[in-house]
């Protein structure tokens, strides 16, 4: 009998070659449809639409469906059209990317790297470059066991949490149920001792003895206030600082980002004098947050959970076709904040498994930017 053989499996450009070959007026015909569309980014509905209305009814193409290419196409997750190019994300299995670059008119066909890839992808913006100095971010040697916690919904992390703007309302509901969990296992263990919460208020408006118009009948201008249904839990308000001194008028959320690192250094004085000592433990929520909560977890050396929060991934599309304009606005502030702050934790909790990984068929929400580019800025090959 003989010793069975291991074959191997053909990579992504030799499928499209191999494909090319057998179907060769069909697929011509395919790339040519989508390189009409014109220079932009074209979204998997639109690809597997137009191979559907080439293969049509007709026995003799239903190969090229159950084909190697049309396994391609149903795990492709977008195409970037730059005549005579067709460049293909392709999906094969979650966490798994691959990229392959179709030259219409000489039908050849090579693989991308993430780097090659993303770099065809800002020309859409900005047209051909060789600058040899983008800076690129690679995250993918950075590896670490961590800690998985569980019963998070007896510490308050529920299904949903964070899903809605009124994430302050979601703060307080979670904190007095971690202030709870945390006394119970106190008491189990027989231990005397009361634990701290300290809430740091990002968005603020105190000013010491002067109320400002805006903070009129709230609590806002008290430096440390008791949350109501706790008894060891406070909220902690630092005001923003420029080079002039205390700012005092309300801050968007959208325009706090340059007085995040004096903050931070500020916040850090606070908690130090009100806890007599470091925390053990720092969580940030959403981008901002988070961000704080990098730099504090780094300058004390303390555990730093971050929060997982709702993105919306057409914003970095918008980005990529509006261009360099955009570049210096929220969206890219955001995203690298986002960037420090998740890289730099310890852990993760997000609502669901979802927005991690994703699954066959669906991807995850942070997997689809474990690469991506903001054109001007930088880029990103490895987001792990």
């Amino acid at each position: 009998m003989a010793n069975p053989k291991l074959g191997r499996i053909p990579s992504m450009r030799e499928r499209v070659e191999d494909t090319l070959s057998a179907h060769r007026n069909e697929l011509v015909s395919l790339l040519c449809r989508y390189v009409d569309q014109g220079k932009g980014i074209l979204q998997p509905h639109t690809l597997i639409d137009e191979f559907d209305n080439i293969v049509g009814e007709d026995e003799a193409r239903l190969g090229l469906r159950d084909g190697p290419f049309g396994e391609i196409l149903k795990s492709a997750q977008e195409a970037i059209v730059l005549p005579p190019f067709v460049a293909i994300a392709i999906r094969p299995r979650p966490g798994v990317w691959e990229y392959v670059r179709v030259n219409v008119f000489e039908l050849s066909v090579e693989q991308l790297s993430v780097s090659e890839y993303l770099q065809f992808k800002e020309e859409l913006v900005d047209g051909p470059s060789h600058d040899p100095y983008v800076l690129e971010l690679d995250f993918e040697p950075f590896n670490a066991d961590v800690p998985r916690p569980n019963r998070l919904q007896g510490l308050g992390f529920e299904r949903g949490w964070g899903d809605t703007a009124a994430r302050v309302v979601y703060i307080l509901d979670q904190v007095r149920a971690l202030e709870n969990e945390m006394l119970l296992r106190i008491q189990k263990q027989g231990l005397d001792f009361k634990p701290r919460i300290l809430i740091v208020s990002i968005f603020t408006l105190f000013l010491g003895d002067q109320i400002n118009s805006d903070a009129k009948g709230t609590t806002c201008n008290q430096r440390l206030e008791r949350v109501t249904g706790a008894e060891h839990t406070h909220i902690l308000r630092v005001p923003f600082r420029s080079e002039k001194g205390i700012l005092r008028k309300w801050v968007s959320r959208f325009d706090v980002w340059p007085y995040l690192e004096t903050f931070a250094e500020d916040v850090a004085s606070e908690i130090v004098a009100e806890l007599q000592g470091f925390p053990d433990f720092i969580i940030g929520n959403y981008s901002d947050g988070n961000l704080v909560a990098s730099l504090l977890a780094y300058k004390m050396g303390v555990t730093q959970c971050t929060i997982a929060h709702a993105w919306r991934r057409p914003n970095i599309r918008i980005q990529i076709y509006i261009g360099k304009i955009l570049m210096i606005n929220i969206i890219s502030r955001q995203f690298t904040a986002d960037l420090l702050a998740m890289n730099n934790a310890d852990f993760i909790i997000t609502s669901t498994y979802q927005e991690i990984a994703g699954t066959k068929n669906t991807v995850g929400q942070y997997e689809s930017h474990t690469a991506f580019t903001l054109p001007g800025l930088y880029r990103v090959v490895h987001w792990h």
